[in-house]
């Protein structure tokens, strides 16, 4: 078996955090990753479409669901950074639970789709290996024949990245022989600390969605749909022509000025123009595309006039706090950051992570504050962190309201906008208010 790639440590996990809205509400989950604490072994909650023929959730297991976000995060992340799988691979409705010779689940197996036919696998972790990216390919292997979903044999995981069967009492390898299980040891699936803790807070946030968002998640996760320019789930450039995709054009829309703020002074830079394009440095060129307004408009001097050095001077706090090039900085430390470059300059301003946040709550830290940080783990920036720096509300002549929020997202010197709760479907995402 040839293998295209193996993670040594889950990047993609710790880029994953969540609020979860739908309409008119918000709900708080801080990752989507979820297990039924103290139940080793899980029931499959998904009714395969391949043996039932339907295509909905029965039953909801969130550990399974949690797992499924981090494949997708994964696949995803590696078609657009890497020479890995297209845009347009997505998961399938149908995985494969693996088990450790205790026979206790540690994880499962998400066959990867393009054009309805097997590209590849990503094999995950359960929640107590934190979600642990274990091995994938890009190639439509015998891996994905030996893991059949339609089959009941127990799949092991063993030393080596070697896969067993159990069949009929005998235990069989992938060359379809038989062999002594005692021969075998356990896969080690080594994780940090920090994974675990918060792989047990997440499971907690997912607990309280109930099942109907459960379900919408599920099939938000398993569709292979693409997301075009102003549309739900893609890049928004005009409000206008978002409202008459989202909502309808049988509307009109009126811009309402008085409910409406946009923040002047702020940095405008890309990702490109401050570091590289190859650096994950998102997070820092919001941050950095923050503190000039806090510079220029807010009175805090002592902040570096040389736009280049105070990046520098955010780079650096955020390698103390674990940053790299290549893996960005966790968003647990988003508070962080903007708390220590503060104080580098003299200044004591509170950094706050909201991973609750609703239209109100984001509106409030604009109004009251100044510009604020957005990090997703889904939609289309997905891994990705924005500066919010405005908000412009809509009114439709059906008598309903929209908000949108200005961005500068590091990929574009232009304004991108980000629809607010009851103007999409689920956004996934943490608000970090800078409060100066």
């Amino acid at each position: 078996m040839k293998l295209t790639g193996r993670s040594k440590e889950t990047v993609f996990f710790r880029r994953i955090w969540r609020n979860v809205y739908e309409k008119e509400r918000i709900l708080s989950v801080f990752l989507i990753i979820g297990v039924v604490i103290g139940n080793i072994f899980w029931k499959p909650c998904y009714v395969k479409a391949i043996e039932s023929g339907y295509d909905k959730i029965t039953e909801i297991n969130d550990d399974l669901l949690a797992a499924k976000l981090v494949a997708k995060n994964f696949v995803n992340t590696i078609a657009t950074e890497k020479n890995g799988w297209e845009q347009n691979n997505y998961l399938g409705n149908n995985y494969t639970v693996i088990y450790n010779l205790k026979n206790e689940e540690c994880g499962y197996i998400f066959n990867v789709i393009n054009n309805n036919e097997s590209s590849g696998y990503v094999v995950v972790g359960n929640v107590k290996n934190a979600y642990e990216i274990i091995e994938y390919s890009f190639e439509n292997n015998s891996i994905n024949d030996f893991c059949n979903v339609n089959e009941k044999d127990n799949i092991y995981l063993v030393e080596g990245y070697n896969y067993l069967k159990q069949k009929d009492g005998k235990y069989i390898t992938q060359d379809l022989e038989e062999i002594n299980i005692h021969d075998c040891k356990d896969l080690n699936i080594s994780v940090k600390a920090e994974q675990k803790e918060q792989a047990n807070e997440l499971i907690q946030k997912l607990k309280n969605m109930d099942f109907d968002e459960k379900n919408v998640l599920w099939g938000d996760i398993s569709s292979g749909k693409s997301k075009s320019i102003n549309n739900d789930g893609g890049e928004i450039t005009s409000i206008q022509e978002y409202l008459k995709n989202y909502v309808g054009e049988s509307y009109t829309y009126t811009y309402s000025d008085a409910n409406s703020n946009v923040l002047s002074g702020t940095g405008t830079y890309t990702m490109e123009e401050l570091d590289s394009d190859e650096a994950n440095c998102c997070t820092l060129v919001a941050l950095a595309n923050a503190m000039i307004y806090y510079r220029n408009k807010k009175g805090y001097s002592s902040i570096s006039l040389s736009n280049n050095i105070l990046y520098m001077d955010i780079k650096a706090k955020a390698t103390n706090l674990g940053y790299t090039d290549e893996d960005g900085l966790s968003v647990s430390k988003n508070n962080n950051l903007v708390n220590n470059i503060f104080s580098s300059y003299g200044y004591s301003v509170t950094g706050s992570n909201n991973y609750g946040w609703t239209n109100t709550s984001v509106k409030n830290a604009i109004d009251n504050y100044g510009p604020a940080l957005m990090s997703f783990a889904s939609g289309y920036y997905y891994n990705h962190t924005v500066m919010i720096y405005g908000y412009k509300t809509y009114n439709a002549s059906s008598g309903s309201s929209y908000v949108f929020f200005l961005v500068r997202d590091g990929w574009n010197s232009g304004v991108r906008y980000v629809a607010g709760a009851g103007a999409c479907s689920y956004v996934i995402s943490c608000l970090t208010t800078i409060k100066a």
